[in-house]
């Protein structure tokens, strides 16, 4: 996998995550949403495939992408990924 496949990847991590929260998942859903994020960005992290301004961004970005989706039940198809923006 290259550095784009793995942001790419935790970025559909955090999709998930921001999604069930501002959906209302349960905590028990949501900690493990939670858990599965911090240990994907701990090993980038680690392995030294990512910088933690990459990762800040992409967090970021998904993070408002989702609250847009939360309000208006739409993604906006003029936006460029988020993973392609870190």
């Amino acid at each position: 996998m290259t550095k784009q496949d793995r942001l790419a990847e935790l970025g559909d991590l955090l999709a998930q995550l921001y999604d069930g929260k501002f959906s209302g998942a349960n905590g028990a859903a949501h900690a493990r949403a939670q858990g599965l994020v911090d240990g994907y960005i701990r090993a980038l992290l680690d392995m030294k495939m990512a910088e933690n301004d990459e990762v800040l961004a992409l967090v970021q970005c998904e993070r408002h992408r989702a609250s847009q989706r939360a309000e208006s039940k739409t993604v906006f198809a003029h936006q460029p990924a988020c993973a392609q923006v870190a």
